[in-house]
């Protein structure tokens, strides 16, 4: 675009659309980039001016600071902070910002879009009464150049106005002419379900360095010929990558709301990654989304309701080729099991499916913890003390599953308290409230780590 003085702008609207317009994200579904993604964005909600607002603000900050408030090794811990952390004020990273300006920037922040500024206009005004308080050197900006040194301007005769006109209408009248005339045919009808077909990328394995740019230009090729046919849905490597990121995140989320205590909000969420997951026929995230509704159930002592989920699971497995995946049914129906008390029966499920993972699979994390749980039930202490310990020592799936990580120290604080080891339960009771001292402290486990502590002390 060329503005007033002759300048190009390059401009990039992405997924910018009008307000009066529809949008092209419907419910529990999102496009963006995830750093700069509002909490309701991030939770797949209905979105409008504010949000833009927050993605704004965001830039504003990283204008003053230098850096962007959220970060994270992966989208779905940007998205996580996005939705329940407070951004650190800018002025503590750019202590030279003025008070009101770092106000700004955290009122775009806010949380709640109604706490947010309402509109561009009325942040536009605030944005123009900090300008107008700051030093005239500071707001001084030199205007670039235009890139022609002298101005220039064209003259058109009539003449050369008029015969162009004439041959232009002449075209329009032969072409409705043509029209009218030439037999039509009818269009093939374009299939409403299409089935889709997703391109990745290619390994090189011809051992040559200077075919790497392959790797990337055939998808690109195929995707280019593909998405001409009317017949089959492409999704490209984007699109792909936002619907199963999309997935993940809902998935752990409710991962987050089932482990505190709210597996109610857990299901909402899973509904809409279910609703994604049928929808691009994606059978592994289904997996993923049916073991968690089961997990919920159990967590709302919906033990009929888990069973229901279980059969449906079971059903999902037998289409992978892989078999090992019987996994997931061992698991669930392990939790069952234990739900119902029938311990000996629990412990058999999960070491029927503990040798089905990889090696360095983070799931792993979850058979020790509910192996643990069953044996701590079954008063078995000492084989619970080794699951829990098996825990401690693994540096696999820690991330995805740092509270079970974290609560192992506190149930070997539990056995080692039972089983008269003071010194070695108050290690484990500190190591606990360390790890947990930034997530959420109405935990049960977390007050009564803290009276134990205050019962072992000397």
């Amino acid at each position: 675009m060329v503005d007033r003085d002759g300048q190009a702008r390059i401009m990039d609207f992405g997924i910018a659309r009008s307000l009066k317009g529809k949008g092209i994200t419907g419910a529990g579904m999102m496009i963006g980039t995830p750093e700069y993604m509002s909490p309701e964005q991030v939770e797949g909600k209905e979105v409008d001016e504010r949000s833009d607002i927050y993605s704004l603000g965001v830039i504003l900050y990283e204008m003053v600071a230098g850096r962007v408030p959220f970060e994270g090794e992966t989208p779905f811990t940007v998205g996580v902070k996005h939705k329940s952390e407070v951004p650190r004020p800018p002025k503590e990273l750019n202590v030279q910002i003025p008070e009101s300006l770092n106000q700004v920037v955290l009122k775009c922040l806010e949380k709640d879009k109604d706490r947010r500024y309402q509109s561009a206009t009325e942040l536009k005004g605030e944005l123009g009464l900090i300008a107008e308080g700051m030093p005239a050197a500071a707001k001084a900006i030199p205007k670039r150049k235009a890139f022609t040194s002298r101005e220039i301007t064209v003259t058109v005769g009539v003449k050369k106005l008029v015969v162009p006109a004439v041959a232009l209408v002449a075209l329009v009248v032969l072409a409705a002419v043509l029209w009218r005339i030439i037999p039509k045919r009818k269009a093939l009808p374009i299939p409403t379900d299409r089935p889709s077909i997703a391109v990745m990328y290619f390994k090189n394995n011809a051992g040559d360095s200077g075919l790497n740019h392959w790797q990337t230009m055939l998808p690109n090729l195929l995707v280019t010929d593909l998405t001409q046919s009317r017949f089959i849905r492409v999704l490209s490597e984007d699109r792909l990558g936002q619907t199963v990121w999309v997935r993940g995140l809902l998935i752990g989320l409710s991962y987050l709301e089932r482990t505190s205590g709210r597996p109610e909000a857990a299901l909402v969420e899973l509904d809409k990654a279910w609703t994604s997951a049928v929808a691009e026929d994606s059978l592994w995230d289904q997996r993923d989304i049916l073991l968690s509704q089961g997990l919920a159930h159990l967590a709302m002592k919906s033990i009929r309701q888990a069973q229901d989920v279980t059969a449906k699971l079971e059903a999902a497995v037998a289409q992978a080729p892989n078999k090992k995946l019987i996994w997931y049914s061992h698991y669930l129906m392990g939790m069952i099991e234990l739900e119902k008390k029938n311990y000996a029966r629990a412990i058999e499920l999960f070491k029927l499916g503990l040798p089905l993972l990889d090696a360095d699979s983070g799931n792993r994390l979850l058979f020790a913890d509910a192996t643990g749980t069953a044996f701590y039930e079954s008063g078995d202490l000492n084989s619970a003390r080794q699951e829990y310990q098996r825990i401690i020592s693994m540096n696999i799936g820690r991330f995805d599953y740092g509270d079970i990580y974290a609560k192992a120290h506190y149930q070997l604080g539990k056995i080692s308290e039972q089983q008269g080891k003071k010194a070695e339960a108050g290690e484990h009771y500190r190591k606990f409230l360390f790890l947990w001292k930034d997530a959420d402290s109405g935990l049960p486990e977390v007050e009564d780590a803290r009276k134990s502590l205050a019962r072992l002390q000397p």
